[in-house]
C-alpha cells in the first residue's frame, strides 16, 4: 500500500500537480502520434537606475579649511575634501545625468548660530558649482556617458568632493550642511 501512495505521489509531481480533464470535444481519428503547440512569451523590463556612493565615511570637512580670503602670500584654497566614489548605473540612455541639490553649511551652535560657509562641489575632478550658486537646494547637473552593457554588472565610477571657501576666520563650532545626489538617464542607447 505504500508503494502505491509513493508512486501516486511521484506521478502527481512530475507532471505538475493535480490532473485534469479535457473539456473540448476531441477528435480521436486527426490525432498523431506527437503534438505541439506554440507559446507565445513576453516579458518587459522597466527603466531603472541605481545609485551607491562607496568609500563613504564621515568625515569633518572643515578641519583643514584654514585659509583665508586673500591669504597673505598668495591665493590660497582649500584642498578638496574626498566624499567617496559614485556607482552610477541605468539601464536605458546613453547619457547619465547626476544632478546635485546642496545646502550651504549652516552653523548650529551658540556662537556660530545660523553662520554658513560655502563650498564647492566636484564630480569626477571637475567642479560642478558652489552653494554660493546654489543657494538653498538649487539643483546643477552633470552628463556623462552610459558605460552599461546588456547583462552585465557594470556601473560608471566618479569621484565626489567638496572644497570648502577660505574659512580660516569662521565662527568656533560645529556646521551642518546637506547633499543629495539624484540620477537618471537621457537620450537613446544603441548599445543593448
Amino acid at each position: 500500500m505504500k508503494k502505491l501512495l509513493l508512486a501516486t505521489a511521484i506521478a502527481s509531481l512530475s507532471f505538475g500537480a493535480s490532473a485534469v480533464e479535457f473539456t473540448e470535444t476531441i477528435d480521436f481519428d486527426s490525432l498523431k502520434s506527437t503534438d505541439s503547440k506554440t507559446i507565445d512569451l513576453f516579458g518587459y523590463v522597466p527603466e531603472r537606475c541605481l545609485l551607491r556612493v562607496k568609500n563613504n565615511s564621515f568625515k569633518d570637512v572643515l578641519k583643514n579649511a584654514r585659509n583665508v580670503h586673500d591669504d597673505i602670500g598668495g591665493n590660497a584654497q582649500n584642498d578638496p575634501v574626498a566624499l567617496g566614489d559614485l556607482l552610477a548605473w541605468c539601464n536605458y540612455g546613453s547619457k547619465l545625468k547626476l544632478e546635485v541639490k546642496a545646502t550651504k553649511l549652516v552653523g548650529i551652535g551658540s556662537s556660530n548660530l545660523f553662520k554658513t560657509i560655502d563650498y564647492d562641489v566636484l564630480i569626477g575632478g571637475q567642479p560642478l558649482g558652489n552653494t554660493k550658486d546654489f543657494g538653498i537646494f538649487k539643483k546643477s547637473e552633470v552628463k556623462f556617458y552610459n558605460d552599461a552593457e546588456h547583462l552585465k554588472n557594470k556601473a560608471s565610477k566618479r569621484s565626489i568632493a567638496i572644497q570648502p571657501e577660505d574659512a580660516g576666520f569662521a565662527k568656533h563650532g560645529k556646521y551642518f550642511g546637506k547633499m543629495t545626489v539624484s540620477l537618471s538617464a537621457i537620450g537613446p542607447h544603441f548599445g543593448y
